[in-house]
């Protein structure tokens, strides 16, 4: 009895041993790798973007006054408070007159010169190389009679010579003479029709050339219309703040001119403060007017600051800081300013644009994707792993909340390797907690 006893512990021992070898021939790659595991846990997630941007004011005004205007009188000085509608400067209405009859003068001239763009000398030049080819054209018509002439008396020659009446050094002088007179007729032909093909680029040239003074004139003439304009524009000029606001900048002086590049006067309201940001394409469809934000700015510590979505571009554009990623300007209010913080400080914003408690999470790189792009984790029980598809919610930088397939306390592997993900099924031999 106890030898038969014996016999079955020993094929029991032997059966567990053979099935442990088989595991191993048929999953060594399993057994050797070791694995990071960890538990699904409720916590609160908020999912947030950090970017960077600029202070700026609610509204700034640039006003520009056209150069060499004098300044009559100035109202206002750096750092006042100006109202929407109050004057802040004049100008010597004199000053201006004469600048703008100064030009109207310069677009008369533009426009008499426009009608004679044809110049005295370009037509002098047509008309003699007219006239030379002309003389040429009557040269070789007088060269050519005298030809036929000559041709005529070689003819009588001939016979005369035939006869006996003319003797042969007669009669090779006469045929000498009529070759050359044919040799300087061919020439002169030939020099005919080299000036007239001078004569017609020139005609070429002259209309080019009359053509690119034209479209410079006209240019010059739109120009001093476009000069002229802005001073009828000046004259007209209120010369008052549009908006409420304090006086930033100021580079106009009392009866002094314009000198300087403008613009001279910049307002700024600085009654709310707002700093503009560009948000990745990637993130923006998260974005939505009134979302929170957190903002800290350098040297303004002492108050916690916070803001909110204000507006969002319906256009998306390039990133200047990148040149090359997309997205939209988005234009965040600073609910709680300091007075610390100055328009043109940078700030770091951070947008929390969703948020849930109790969430329940895992890391997320425990998340895998299917051909199908359908997610799926491995949850470990008793050893084993089961592929598990899930769907998600709320993705932050570390973690992602489940919102089916998973349950809280669940153990999962954080992040399968490449052997892993092509089971549906394997058993872990080796992992540690985290």
């Amino acid at each position: 009895m106890k030898f038969k006893s014996y016999i079955k512990f020993v094929l029991a021992v032997a059966l567990i041993l053979f099935i442990t070898s088989v595991v191993y021939i048929i999953e060594p790659a399993m057994r050797l790798e070791k694995t990071s595991v960890s538990y699904a846990a409720k916590r609160d997630l908020v999912q947030s973007i950090v970017v960077s941007g600029t202070v700026e004011a609610k509204a700034r005004e640039d006003i520009t006054v056209a150069g060499g205007q004098l300044i009559k009188k100035l109202y206002i000085e750096k750092n006042s408070i100006v109202n929407k509608g109050e004057t802040l400067f004049e100008i010597d209405d004199n000053s201006l007159e004469m600048n703008i009859k100064s030009k109207e003068i310069e677009l008369k001239k533009a426009e008499l010169e426009l009608q004679t763009a044809r110049t005295a000398s370009l037509q002098k030049d047509n008309a003699q190389n007219m006239l030379a080819l002309e003389e040429s054209e009557l040269n070789i018509m007088k060269l050519r009679a005298n030809i036929e002439e000559i041709k005529e008396n070689l003819d009588v020659s001939r016979s005369m010579y035939e006869k006996g009446y003319l003797s042969k050094k007669d009669l090779e002088a006469e045929e000498y003479n009529y070759k050359k007179a044919s040799a300087e007729l061919e020439l002169m032909e030939k020099e005919f029709e080299l000036d007239k093909e001078k004569n017609e680029e020139f005609v070429l040239n002259y209309d080019k050339n009359k053509r690119n003074d034209e479209e410079s004139l006209s240019n010059n003439m739109e120009l001093i219309k476009l000069q002229l304009r802005e001073l009828y524009n000046k004259a007209k000029e209120t010369n008052t703040a549009s908006i409420d606001g304090k006086v930033i900048n100021l580079e106009l002086k009392e009866g002094e001119k314009v000198n300087s590049n403008g613009p001279h006067i910049s307002i700024y309201d600085l009654s709310e403060l707002y700093i503009d940001i560009m948000v990745n394409q990637r993130y923006a469809s998260y974005i939505k007017l009134g979302d929170i934000a957190e903002i800290t700015m350098p040297g303004v510590e002492k108050n916690k600051l916070y803001g909110s979505v204000y507006s969002i571009d319906e256009v998306a554009s390039t990133d200047p800081s990148s040149g090359r990623e997309t997205g939209l300007k988005v234009k965040v209010q600073i609910n709680n300013p300091d007075p610390v913080a100055k328009v043109g400080y940078k700030a770091s914003v951070k947008l929390i644009f969703n948020s849930k408690e109790n969430a329940v999470t895992v890391d997320y790189r425990a998340i895998v994707k299917d051909r199908d792009d359908n997610e799926f984790i491995y949850i470990l029980k008793d050893g084993i792993a089961n592929k598990t598809y899930v769907e998600t919610g709320i993705k932050t930088d570390f973690d992602v909340e489940i919102t089916k397939g998973v349950i809280s306390g669940d153990q999962y592997i954080v992040n399968p390797s490449e052997r892993m993900r092509e089971k549906n099924s394997f058993r872990l031999w080796r992992y540690e907690i985290r």
